[in-house]
């Protein structure tokens, strides 16, 4: 009976360490389900640098835009800059999918802030993140000052869609994929503000896993960067998640330690936006 008691004991505890783990500073971190994630970029180094290592693709200039800096907001963190001084240049790293077939599904999520160098030169497309599944049409985010966009326009895809907001400061984007059908959301907030079909034909030099490097093919894979166009895009990132198991809606599931922006509800019923940086625990 004794070793019975004991033996429950430490099963209990053993969960509720899960639990806890699962909880952040914020109520609705709460998470039972601890996953992995297939990559966790933070940006202590460059991607190529990293472990998982990024392929890196700059495209037809061979330029090096990207380097590692040291946060002014946090001091101790460092964030991955890229300056697009609108030459035409590209730097785009690559994160392709190691396992068998093609993935059920793909989250990514990216702590990324920016801004349009002088003079402003703006283009309807850049990759900062861009995704494939391997079979369906890939497309791509490209976070501006005023919004984010969804797809590439004309003549490559369809017309982008758009939401409007601050992209000068700090947002946590999660984008979903599944069937080829992306959702798009902003600072772990339900629902989407996005959502869309990819637009970008697999026959097309653009779609992700017909791109080339080295003589071999890359399959399903990730993309963060700047794309060659004619913007003049700085653009910043923090940290970068993948996780190739599924789409995955925002559920509390972040690493230790990782900064993010939550949406704060006054007690009286009155919304008001107050960004702010917590930390989390969990997956």
């Amino acid at each position: 009976m004794k070793a019975s008691v004991k033996l429950l004991l430490v099963v209990l505890s053993v969960m509720s360490l899960y639990f806890f783990r699962g909880m952040g500073d914020c109520p609705h971190s709460m998470s039972l389900a601890i996953a992995a994630w297939d990559v966790l970029y933070r940006a202590d180094e460059l991607p190529q640098n990293a472990v998982p290592k990024w392929e890196v693709d700059k495209g037809f200039g061979g330029q090096d835009m990207g380097e590692i800096i040291d946060d002014p907001d946090h001091e101790g963190n460092k964030i991955l800059h890229i300056n697009d001084d609108g030459g035409g240049g590209r730097q785009i790293w690559l994160m392709p999918f190691e396992g068998e077939g093609t993935p059920k599904g793909i989250t990514i999520v990216a702590r990324i802030k920016t801004s349009l160098i002088d003079p402003p030169n703006e283009g309807d497309q850049e990759r900062n993140i861009g995704w494939s599944d391997g079979v369906h049409p890939s497309d791509e985010a490209t976070i501006w000052p005023d919004r984010i966009q969804l797809g590439v326009g004309l003549p490559i895809g369809e017309t982008p869609q758009k939401h409007n907001l601050d992209g000068t400061q700090w947002h946590t984007y999660r984008v979903t994929v599944a069937q080829g059908m992306a959702e798009v959301y902003v600072d772990e907030i339900s629902p989407p503000v996005l959502k869309g079909q990819g637009t970008i034909r697999p026959d097309h030099w653009r779609a992700l896993h017909l791109v080339k490097l080295k003589d071999e093919e890359i399959g399903p894979a990730v993309a963060i960067g700047v794309a060659q166009s004619f913007a003049s895009q700085d653009i910043f990132y923090d940290y970068v998640l993948i996780d190739f198991s599924g789409a995955h809606p925002p559920s509390g599931d972040f690493p230790a330690g990782l900064i993010r922006e939550y949406l704060a509800v006054e007690s009286r019923g009155k919304s008001a936006t107050q960004w702010g940086e917590i930390k989390s625990f969990g997956r």
